[in-house]
Formats: C-alpha cells, structure tokens, sequence
C-alpha cells in the first residue's frame, strides 16, 4: 500500500502532490488547521500603585518602539545632583520636565526621544549622568475590518505587535489567517504589510510582525484560493494560499514528509472536474530547492 500527498485547488485547478511511503493509506478526509488557537492578547490594562509591565513577547527596541501620548517615562539624574522623576507624555505629544520645560517627542522614536530630552535637560544640569527610559507603555486605538467578528476599533498596548493581538476569536468564519493586511497611515502615505499567521504558527517563520501604531487598520480579506496536501506528511491538511507559495511552503506547512516516505512524489493539476496533469518529481530535489 501507499500514503499519497494530495494538492487540490479550490480556484479550479487541483494540485497532487504524492509521496509514497511503505504504510497503509491514511484516511482520506481532510483536515482544517485555520482555526488552530491564537497567542494571547498583550492589552496594558488599568493599575493602581506602581506601573505595572504587561507580558511581553521580547525586549521593546529603542530604535523601533514609537512614544505617543499617554507612555509614562522615568527620567533619572545622578551625580552632583540626584534626581528621578515619573512624567507623561501629554495629549499634544510634549513630555514636561521640571525645571527645564516642555519638549516635543510625538512620533519619534524612544532613541530619538531620548536624545532629545537629553540635550534639553543637558543645558541645565552640567556635570550629571541622564538616563531617560519607558517605565509603561501606553494603550492605543487600531481598527479592524473586513472578514472579522469584531469589526471596530480595538484598545491595545502600544507594546503589542500584530500576531499577539490576532486571536482567534476575532476571525470570522471565512477569514484569512495567510494573506492578512496591516495598513498604516502616514504624512507620506499608506504603507500595507502583510501577515502570515499559519505559517508563523506552524513554522516559527514570519516575514514582518511590526509593533502596532495608533489608528492602525487591520484587514481579513475572505480565503479566496486554498490547496491541500494528503499522504505521508506531518499534517495532512487543507491550506490557504498565499502570494509567493511553492510546493516546498506547502511542505514545510505540512510539517515536512514523514521519516519513511518514498523519494517519489506526484504533483497533480486539475484542468477541469474531470481532466488532470500530472507530474512526476523526486523528494529529494523539493528539499533541495531544485
């Protein structure tokens, strides 16, 4: 007997992907893996006495995290004069620092913002250490659209990155998990990046998982094309397709040919309901890239 790798089209073309492997064949249902459970949601809820750091996936990085207003900073002095204090970035994006005055740090970057308020604070206090730091990020409004259960905005950390915001509750019935949308706004226009969530969850790969901004638009656009694979691999499944895929994503998705498949594969298009293609190929040159 064999297992069989099947690759099946849902635009109209049916693709079968076949590798032979030494064992009975496996059932022949398919499986859905697009509604696997999401990573938890970091939201920086209220606190009471002193701040208290959300969960978070990693270090923020200076040099990527954005202040705004409502990120609370600690600003420390030390040498001939010792000082600490806690402050606010204010509603018109300005940080008040006692005895030096306001300083205008909406929309830089925590490493810019920093230097700023360094060489501000530098005119005044000679002859001190200055550090300045994130002590709590702030909560922002981004928006979700398209094939969602929660359409609207959505309250946030700051500190969030997209994948940690994405649970499964929010997905509707024929959400995309592969092709999803962050569209940002800025002075010199829209940017668009996208996001794969099955192949993050099922590989550990992702392309770009940006921290959120505020007034950040997440689209699910509707599956529109999927393919599935059968027979001697990890997770028979059926998949959504996505910009770029190649037999080898789809391999990798599927968790990779089991230890005893046979070298041989198929690779199968259906031209219509009846009339198929096929080709044969070796495991081994899939692997390989060739």
């Amino acid at each position: 007997m064999s297992r069989r790798c099947a690759v099946r089209c849902a635009t109209g073309c049916l693709a079968a992907l076949v590798l032979f492997a030494p064992v009975a064949r496996a059932q022949s249902g398919l499986i859905d893996l697009l509604g696997a459970s999401g990573a938890g949601r970091n939201v920086l809820q209220p606190t009471g006495g002193p701040p208290v750091l959300q969960p978070l996936s990693g270090p923020i990085d200076p040099a990527e995290y954005v202040v705004g207003p409502g990120d609370i900073l600690q600003i420390n002095l030390a040498g001939g004069v010792t000082r600490s204090w806690d402050a606010m970035i204010l509603p018109e994006g300005t940080l008040y620092v006692p005895s030096v005055g306001s300083v205008l740090v909406n929309g830089m970057s925590l490493l810019e913002a920093r230097k700023a308020v360094l060489a501000r604070i530098a005119n005044e206090y000679r002859g001190v250490t200055i550090d300045l730091r994130l002590l709590r990020p702030r909560t922002l409004l981004i928006y979700l659209a398209g094939e969602t259960a929660r359409p609207g905005a959505l309250e946030v950390s700051a500190a969030s990155r997209a994948s940690e915001v994405l649970v499964e509750s929010l997905f509707g019935a024929n959400a995309s998990h592969r092709n999803i949308e962050i569209r940002r706004r800025s002075p010199q226009g829209e940017t668009l990046t996208r996001l794969d969530l099955t192949r993050f969850r099922l590989t550990g790969r992702i392309a770009r998982d940006p921290l959120l901004r505020e007034g950040d638009l997440i689209y699910l656009p509707r599956v529109s094309e999927e393919v599935a694979i059968e027979g001697a691999v990890t997770r028979a499944a059926r998949y959504e397709l996505a910009p770029g895929d190649s037999l080898g994503t789809l391999l990798a998705l599927a968790g990779g040919a089991l230890p005893d498949a046979a070298d041989d594969a198929v690779l199968v298009r259906f031209t219509d309901a009846t009339h198929t293609d096929s080709l044969s190929f070796r495991l081994a040159d899939l692997q390989a890239g060739r």
